[in-house]
């Protein structure tokens, strides 16, 4: 009897590892074993909440001739793209799921983007064992005779969908960096269609059940959406709601705001005041969720909840401080910027040597900006100093980590891949150090800082950069950041005019300014002065106030 249970056991065992892909974890020299081994290399990167990964885990992964072929011909890497933000975030335009092919020498053979089948996805795993050739990077014509600076405000033009709103293309979401640029020229009447119709159509992506914004559409439309809800999007849309209703004055999208936030409250708060990464598209792991989203909250509730994905990470939780903020400036409510300072709080528990991180003690620029941009905003409400040293401290920081030879390292680690040049992130930091550059008053970081952003912004203006296959707004704002002066917004009027002054401020498009704070009468104001209000003025110049 002995003999035969053990027997049992181990055919059992036999089974279960020739019947499934040998995962492993991401290493620094896993392209070493790699070349040892004659293998190449898989990395299967997925989201815990994607329903097209768990589909494919279930269908492709599981299919005998793809584990055989996978185990004998690849070493197989299974990453969360959360978890592996370096991973993540080198390979974003990819996903959800991403699976990129390497040869032995570490470069990429295929980069394939979403769910695939397992015939087809034998076709291309055979393709790279038979022929692992560098894969030609993706790029895009550019004129030479055209300046930079208007080829891509023409791509940012050319991007816009003006009659469905959001990209020309099959999903459908607002990008912040579209609704920045647009929100920077209100008298183009094209950005200000777009605005309009992207805006509105993305109420749609609301959830009228339990509140929280579904990540996009698809189909050229916003009434088929992906029902996962990701954190940074919902702290995404809490910013964008906010900035739009003082824009419009449409309390329609103030109360899209307060859906969200009391979805984000109820469903991915942790007890310490930050929050979790996201809910699962699906009730049931590869199974749509278009009959359980159909259904009422209560009956939503009997059946079960969607899984969430309770992993805290730095990215996310500075974006919801920074959208807790706007939902403070939006409605004056002080529960929000609580909620902000409780989570920067618990933030300092992911802090090590100035910089903040996550648990795998990996450091990425991405980080430290999101913290940056959230301490700037923290700041704007009551100046207070606290704020400021935390904002020098960590502008210093960046600089002795992540800056070198005229460009920021994406990432600090040791991960068997070449930092890769990421230009969105290049100009993203620039206009966030800008901003801080507002606030800071030590001299000596505020021209670390500056040079550090004149270094990049001279590189980042080579015409060989719009080889790049984006459209890249952010290049645009990083432009408009270093061409102006410092800006003012003074706040004028009794004491709680001026507290409501920095409300109205920081819902402003324009983020490159100092506010002060001034009695009635400045002879600065120009004409207004007399009249309670914000005034933005540059260049010795006044903007039309916003009056009170």
């Amino acid at each position: 009897m002995k003999r035969l249970l053990l027997s049992t056991f181990i055919l059992s065992v036999f089974h279960t590892s020739a019947s499934e892909i040998h995962w492993e974890e991401w290493s620094s020299d896993i392209f070493e074993r790699a070349e040892q081994e004659g293998k190449l290399v898989l990395l299967h990167l997925e989201a815990n909440w994607c329903h097209w990964c768990h589909v494919m885990e279930r269908e492709t992964y599981s299919d005998e001739e793809v584990v055989e072929f996978v185990n004998a011909n690849f070493i197989a890497v299974h990453a969360d793209q959360d978890d592996h933000p370096i991973l993540g975030n080198r390979y974003r335009a990819y996903g959800w799921p991403a699976i990129i092919l390497f040869n032995t020498a570490g470069a990429e053979v295929n980069k394939i983007a979403g769910y695939r089948g397992p015939d087809r996805f034998m076709s291309i795993l055979k393709n790279a064992v038979n022929n692992p050739v560098e894969l030609r990077p993706r790029s895009r014509d550019f004129n030479p005779n055209v300046s930079v600076s208007e080829q891509w405000q023409n791509r940012y033009l050319n991007t816009l969908d003006t009659v469905k709103g959001g990209y020309k293309s099959a999903q459908k979401y607002v990008d912040e960096a579209l609704f920045d640029w647009s929100m920077l020229q209100p008298y183009a009447h094209v950005s200000a269609k777009w605005l309009e119709v992207s805006m509105r159509g993305s109420l749609e992506l609301i959830d009228p059940e339990w509140g929280g914004v579904y990540q996009y559409s698809v189909h050229y439309g916003w009434t088929d959406p992906h029902y996962e809800k990701l954190i940074e999007k919902q702290a995404r849309y809490i910013r964008l709601y906010a900035q739009w209703f003082q824009h419009t004055n449409d309390t329609t999208y103030l109360e899209a705001m307060r859906d969200v936030l009391k979805y984000t409250d109820e469903f991915l708060s942790a007890n310490d005041g930050r929050w979790f990464t996201a809910q699962d598209a699906d009730l049931e792991k590869g199974v749509k969720g278009h009959e359980f989203f159909a259904l009422d909250s209560l009956s939503r509730y009997r059946a079960g909840i969607p899984a969430i994905d309770s992993n805290i990470y730095v990215e996310q939780n500075g974006t919801m401080i920074s959208a807790c903020v706007y939902a403070w400036a939006a409605t004056g409510q002080e529960r929000y910027l609580e909620r902000a300072n409780k989570c920067l709080l618990a933030m300092e528990t992911m802090k090590r040597n100035g910089l903040y991180q996550n648990g795998d003690g990996l450091l990425t620029l991405r980080d430290q900006l999101n913290m940056l941009e959230a301490l700037v905003l923290l700041y704007r409400p009551d100046s207070q100093e606290s704020y400021k040293v935390q904002i020098e401290s960590l502008i210093e920081s960046i600089h002795d980590t992540f800056y070198e030879d005229g460009h920021f390292l994406p990432w600090v680690a040791e991960m068997g891949l070449e930092p890769e040049f990421d230009l969105e992130l290049q100009c993203r930091a620039v206009a966030i150090l800008k901003s801080a550059n507002s606030v800071i008053q030590d001299s000596k970081i505020e021209g670390v800082s500056k040079l550090m952003c004149e270094q990049v912004w001279e590189n980042v203006q080579a015409p060989e950069l719009l080889s790049s296959p984006y459209s890249m707004p952010e290049w645009k704002i990083a432009e408009r950041m270093m061409e102006q002066e410092v800006g003012t917004v003074y706040l004028a009027g009794s004491a709680e005019e001026r507290l409501r002054g920095r409300r109205v401020a920081i819902l402003l498009p324009d983020r490159n300014y100092r506010i002060v704070e001034t009695e009635l009468n400045n002879p600065e104001l120009e004409s207004y002065s007399q009249v309670p209000g914000v005034y933005l003025c540059r260049d010795g110049r006044c903007q039309q106030p916003i009056l009170f």
